[in-house]
């Protein structure tokens, strides 16, 4: 288990590499657009460029927000229980957790893979495959199944939580 935790806070840091990339992508895109405005140019496509970096980028963090403890937790009836019924309700909420992104992830590629077939495009001034953009943030939503599911491991096999301790900041070694 202990690779797996290793591989998890690599993967963490990737995503979370890429959602800072793309949240910069978004900071060019914006101020470029200003300042060919104020020059009197119009810059075709900022617009979808940073709608385009926002997506993808929402969807890369979540993997590391979640290892982070920054997703919303039922915290009030958490703090309530304790022992063996603590230990069902982490479980039971991991498994539906597990349950629901890989539903998600396998509709999102299906999705991704008919936008491909058909030759969709994103709408706007830029004529980009949505399939650029629905890939990206696929692989997001399996990157935090990835965590679920070894979140979930470690409650059914451990009775620990210790994958999304709130932290500061998480440690890499």
């Amino acid at each position: 288990m202990n690779h797996l935790v290793k591989l998890n806070r690599a993967m963490s840091r990737i995503t979370l590499t890429v959602a800072a990339v793309f949240l910069v992508v978004i900071l060019v895109a914006v101020f470029m657009q200003s300042v060919m405005r104020s020059l009197g140019y119009s810059l075709l496509g900022a617009e979808e460029v940073a709608r385009f970096s926002m997506a993808i980028s929402g969807f890369a963090g979540l993997q590391y927000t979640f290892t982070a403890g920054g997703h919303i937790r039922m915290t009030l009836v958490l703090q309530r229980l304790s022992g063996l019924p603590l230990h069902l309700l982490e479980l039971f909420c991991a498994i539906v957790l597990v349950l629901v992104l890989a539903w998600a992830s396998y509709y999102w590629f299906r999705l991704a893979m008919e936008s491909w077939q058909y030759g969709d495009m994103a709408g706007g001034v830029v004529a980009l495959p949505a399939a650029y953009i629905q890939i990206p943030m696929g692989i997001g939503l399996l990157a935090l199944l990835f965590s679920a599911l070894l979140h979930t491991a470690s409650i059914a096999l451990m009775g620990s939580t210790h994958l999304i301790e709130k932290t500061d900041e998480i440690e890499y070694d």
